[in-house]
């Protein structure tokens, strides 16, 4: 069906916690992905010392960067990552 994970991503600045995820064309247009997103979102903000998390999407992919909008991201820039242009979100934990 699909995966979302998390894990530190070495090309991104500090804090460089990034959430990633893809999910196979048969359950596009679902809310799967949306809402595999938030809930890794709510684990890592309530069981994790974690501040602030990252999100990237090519240039080019609008249904990933609906489902980084949705669960919150606020866009910081554009980001060069293995000679591709991506959008770079970021999310910081409320206080």
């Amino acid at each position: 069906m699909g995966w979302c994970n998390t894990g530190p991503k070495e090309e991104l600045p500090q804090p460089n916690r990034e959430i990633m995820y893809g999910i196979s064309n048969q359950h596009y247009n679902k809310g799967y992905t949306t809402q595999a997103v938030r809930a890794l979102i709510q684990f890592l903000f309530q069981n994790t010392s974690e501040r602030e998390l990252s999100a990237l999407a090519v240039l080019h992919n609008h249904a990933s960067t609906k489902v980084i909008q949705k669960c919150g991201f606020k866009y910081v820039g554009e980001i060069e990552l293995e000679q591709e242009r991506h959008h770079l979100y970021k999310l910081r934990r409320e206080s």
